[in-house]
């Protein structure tokens, strides 16, 4: 089949210019006005590496009835790039013209030609393809990277278009209305995105729509509630209002961006930005377009800040402990704990001369460090090493209980007198830091090693088995009575001793190993006592005590063998 181009046939040609354009299908226009490389713009100029229409750049196009196979090769070397023909194009072309044409010009005529038979020439930075137009998507595309400015029609592309007031889904149908057969449309819904794969001259007509569709709308104002530590809500209201009020009301232009991305057209009234202050709660409430609340957010956080005047330099007279030591000890706990912030400075120092602790901070934090420091500086300390140790799995004040209890036992003191009136030599001190998890012991350098090893142990995760309580139900034998018969047998009882009560006089006889370990409780709808002990083994006793308990008796006596 041979078609019949003419420089002067409008038949099937429209004319932009003076420069004959081809036809429009599939809403874009096929033959394209700006290509990449030397790209020809509808005035006539060239693109990034276009060259002018001086005399020495017009060609001479002339074909009669010439092959496909002379076409690509005439295009080879008037565009000199490769040229990738597919395998079912075929046809010849007759293209006359009673002057020399600028080369570019020349070119898109024979796109044009080539597109009237059916076929498509797509180029990129290197390569011409010709393929049918059903398979022109198949072409690899490139990411236009927000340059689709400088490149030709006849590039197939991939451009992203970010959105920020409209919704990408809702502007789905708009955009195909514009885009070829061939296109490619996807919507990132989450990111609010849309990505387009078609000829440039397709996306930059999205990019144009884009620009128009996507402004702010009363719809996209947002309320947001700012919670204020330092300054006062009305104080913060009103240096807002007199900051934001201003810029919502004048008309903005929108910025140019590369890449055709959107931009909001220029309106005459914006959407105000509201602000209420809360005196009650001391927080401020803001209603603003979506984009503006992060400004006003990072404008009140910088207002929100504590008053210098709150840090300043304090000093704790020590009176038994070593300012040096102490410092070492709780100055690199507090450096851990402190923050990012002006409230959260901590800074201690030592002042030998007068054995004091010099501290730059808060008041707050001088109050919590000041607590700290009079518990450790007692006459128990002096003569003594100070240590901390931290705890992952226990708690602080349990192991602190704990530890006084037992290193205190390490004395042989008895209860009575003695045991009320001890001296404190040899005795180790502990203090719970509750914030840090923390356990600070003071005593001799080597009680505190074994301090140091009982902490170890004790700070071990426990097994979630020893933990958990176990169900027994029962059948014949109410759980309550069963519940009585285990207390008496079992739980520890503590009652009150005398002023002059002495380890002499208490009942040290042999009571069984699960005395004071195990805990009954009942559940009366089910009728089953419920065990709790910190061993597997008292598990096992209970169960076999159960078992002769709950059986049911005639009317006699009955003897129970119950381990202990």
């Amino acid at each position: 089949m041979k078609t019949q181009l003419l420089a002067r046939a409008v038949a099937t040609c429209f004319v932009v210019g003076g420069v004959v354009v081809g036809p429009i299908l599939g809403g874009a226009v096929l033959g394209g006005l700006l290509l990449r490389g030397s790209v020809a713009h509808a005035d006539g100029t060239g693109g990034d590496d276009a060259a002018p229409a001086f005399e020495e750049d017009l060609v001479q196009l002339s074909f009669s009835g010439a092959s496909i196979d002379v076409v690509t090769q005439w295009l080879a070397e008037v565009t000199g790039k490769s040229l990738i023909k597919h395998k079912d194009v075929a046809c010849s072309l007759t293209i006359m013209s009673s002057q020399k044409l600028p080369r570019r010009e020349a070119i898109r005529l024979v796109y044009d030609a080539l597109a009237l038979e059916g076929f498509v020439a797509v180029e990129n930075s290197s390569v011409v393809y010709i393929v049918p137009e059903a398979q022109a998507g198949k072409v690899s595309a490139e990411v236009l990277n927000g340059h689709a400015d400088t490149l030709g029609g006849r590039q197939i592309g991939v451009q992203f278009f970010e959105l920020q007031h409209a919704k990408a889904e809702s502007l789905k149908d708009e955009i195909k209305a514009i885009l070829s057969k061939e296109a490619a449309l996807e919507v990132d819904e989450r990111a609010n995105k849309i990505v387009v794969k078609d000829y440039v001259d397709n996306i930059r007509l999205v990019g144009e729509l884009l620009r128009q569709l996507d402004i702010p709308t009363p719809s996209d104002a947002v309320t947001r509630v700012f919670e204020l530590t330092y300054t006062e809500a009305p104080q913060i209201a009103t240096i807002l209002t007199a900051v934001f009020a201003e810029k919502s009301g004048p008309t903005k232009k929108p910025q140019p961006q590369k890449g055709g991305q959107p931009q909001p057209a220029p309106t005459s009234t914006g959407t105000p930005v509201v602000i209420l202050p809360d005196p009650a709660s001391n927080r401020i409430v803001v209603t603003a377009p979506r984009d503006r609340i992060a400004e006003i957010e990072s404008l009140i956080l910088t207002l929100d800040t504590e008053k210098p005047a709150d840090i300043t330099v304090r000093v704790i007279p020590l009176v038994h402990v070593d300012a040096n030591e102490l410092v070492r000890e709780i100055g690199a706990m507090y450096r851990k704990i402190r923050g990012n912030s002006l409230k959260d400075t901590i800074e201690i120092a030592a002042n030998e001369r007068s054995n004091s602790l010099i501290v730059l901070s808060s008041k707050p934090n001088y109050d919590d460090i000041q607590s700290l420091v009079r518990s450790l500086d007692t006459e128990d300390a002096q003569q003594k090493a100070t240590r901390t140790f931290y705890l992952k799995h226990a708690d602080a004040e349990e192991i602190a209980e704990q530890l006084d209890e037992l290193f205190s036992e390490d004395n042989n003191w008895g209860w009575g007198w003695n045991r009320r009136n001890r001296s404190g030599q040899g005795k180790v001190r502990f203090v719970a830091n509750r914030r840090r998890n923390e356990v600070i012991a003071i005593g001799a350098t080597n009680v505190l090693e074994r301090v140091a090893e009982t902490i170890q142990m004790l700070d071990e995760p426990v097994d979630k088995e020893y933990l958990a309580p176990r169900i027994f139900p029962l059948e014949y034998v109410a759980a309550d009575d069963i519940k009585e018969v285990l207390d008496e047998l079992f739980t520890k009882k503590d009652e009150e001793r005398p002023y002059w009560y002495d380890s002499y006089e208490e009942d040290n006889g042999d009571v069984g190993r699960l005395y004071g370990k195990v805990k009954f409780a009942t559940e009366p709808y089910s009728n089953s006592i419920i065990v709790t002990t910190n061993s597997v083994e008292n598990f096992d006793v209970v169960r076999g005590i159960l078992d002769q308990l709950d059986t049911q008796f005639p009317d006699r006596e009955a003897t129970f063998n119950i381990p202990l």
